[in-house]
């Protein structure tokens, strides 16, 4: 499938860490009502997230190479996971002393950990290849990451899935979470076609 998307020109001046808001807290309200999201404050604060996110990706220096940046991802998934095993074996007393110490409790420690370990995981397979083999490039994950913001913030799946003939199941997104996902790529300056977004559903 071809990328036939076009990146965004970011505002003028804007700094690596910045926050940038996609929509305004009144729009998403709007967005909230019109897509039947449960939480306006917390629709404008994940896409706010989003955004900033993906826009520091595009600004940022790529001078490694795909391969050291997924080395390094996987080592940060290695290193979170192995000290998650680690801290699980601290005995009851030895633990509460560390982590109140630290200011946080275990089991909040941990869970951050594994979310690390997890999302590392999703970048370094996000990251395209040197050798030009295919990858689900970290542009496209900016919008699987709006179709699972929809199907959270709206409790609806975003997806039908069909049998075929032969059958096999195929996905097709639904109608207002593809409108939802358009309106905030033609925000976000980024065209990416109805055909891209439906490709990326079924792979």
């Amino acid at each position: 499938m071809a990328d036939d998307s076009k990146k965004p020109d970011l505002p003028e001046g804007f700094l690596l860490g910045e926050t940038l808001q996609l929509f305004s807290r009144e729009r998403c309200i709007q967005i909230a009502e019109l897509y039947k999201f449960k939480n306006p404050s917390d629709l404008y604060r994940r896409l706010t997230d989003l955004y900033s996110i993906y826009a520091m990706y595009i600004s940022a220096d790529r001078g490694a190479t795909n391969s050291n940046v997924k080395q390094r991802l996987l080592e940060v998934t290695a290193a979170a996971e192995g000290l998650s095993r680690k801290l699980r074996l601290l005995p009851s007393f030895e633990a509460t002393v560390f982590f109140s110490r630290l200011g946080t409790g275990k089991a909040s420690f941990i869970s951050k950990l594994e979310l690390m370990a997890e999302q590392a995981g999703y970048l370094s397979k996000a990251i395209e290849s040197d050798d030009g083999k295919k990858r689900l490039s970290l542009e496209n994950v900016f919008v699987l990451d709006l179709i699972k913001l929809f199907e959270r913030g709206t409790g609806v799946l975003a997806t039908n899935i069909h049998r075929d003939a032969a059958g096999h199941d195929t996905k097709t997104i639904k109608e207002p979470a593809l409108e939802f996902v358009r309106a905030c790529l033609t925000e976000a300056g980024i065209w990416k076609s109805e055909n891209s977004i439906a490709g990326l559903i079924q792979e």
